[in-house]
């Protein structure tokens, strides 16, 4: 086999491919010919830009991997690293998490003590107001007292 670099092919490759690209291409029309040539540097030409492609991967993939290990072994520091202050952001988020809980209930307790006082002030109104009804009652029922003797 001949080295490919060179734009040397194996010629049973190349037989194969014309013989391939001959028999799809039927021979009933004028330009058969230039239609099976056209196909088969086709074919060649991408054959050729594939094996390009693959020798330049094989010579790069040092390159490569050392590029994605250092990357990974990099995202896996800085991973590390960040444990102490994802845990101290842990722990803010719980401390205001609480702190707001506790304050929700010192709300809700001061809420409550309010409307307690609240209750009991329009409860004492209430007294205060039925009380002044029975005097007025009374002082009403004493003038009558005294006007009809």
């Amino acid at each position: 086999m001949s080295d490919y670099n060179n734009n040397d092919y194996d010629e049973n490759a190349a037989r194969f491919a014309g013989n391939t690209v001959g028999q799809a291409v039927q021979p009933t029309t004028e330009g058969t010919y230039d239609r099976a040539d056209n196909a088969f540097n086709n074919e060649e030409q991408s054959l050729g830009n594939s094996f390009r492609r693959d020798e330049q991967s094989v010579e790069d993939a040092p390159e490569t991997l050392a590029r994605d290990t250092k990357q990974g072994f990099d995202n896996t520091v800085d991973s590390v690293e960040n444990i102490p202050s994802d845990i101290g952001g842990g722990l803010r988020g719980a401390a205001n998490w609480i702190g707001d809980k506790i304050g929700g209930v010192q709300n809700e307790g001061r809420r409550a003590e309010n409307d307690v006082q609240d209750e009991y002030r329009g409860a004492e109104q209430n007294v205060d107001q039925f009380g002044q009804g029975v005097q007025d009652k009374y002082d009403e029922g004493r003038q009558d007292v005294d006007r009809f003797g």
